[in-house]
């Protein structure tokens, strides 16, 4: 027998919290774009990070050369949820697959600001 969760009356101009558990209905818009990345950049506020992808293009006198292309700033709290889910998706990756070797050029930069 299923469970209703009783349903709380919302703010004024403010979203009800979501039911744990639930899957979202997810809508591209109509501007959606999808990227590849093999470059990624952090830089952390007290408040959030920001991620800038880009794509390794050439290496250059013993430098990497990078086309950024995208930027994403999430809260901490939405990038540590982000950590997790990554965290379970490349463990359960790695125990079918073997581990997952990372190149000297693939180590990430991050800035504090």
């Amino acid at each position: 027998m299923s469970r209703k969760l009783p349903k709380k009356k919302a703010k004024e101009g403010t979203l009800p919290a979501p039911a744990i558990g639930v899957v979202p209905t997810l809508n591209k818009l109509p501007d959606f774009r999808s990227y590849y990345a093999n470059n990624t950049t952090f830089q952390v506020t007290p408040w959030d990070v920001t991620l800038t992808f880009g794509r390794i293009t050439d290496i250059k006198d013993g430098l990497l050369v990078v086309d950024q292309s995208a930027q994403v700033s999430v809260s901490l709290q939405h990038a540590k949820a982000i950590v997790e889910v990554l965290a379970k998706q490349l463990q359960a990756y790695e125990e079918s697959n073997g581990p997952l070797a990372i190149a000297p050029y693939q180590v990430m930069q991050t800035s504090k600001s």
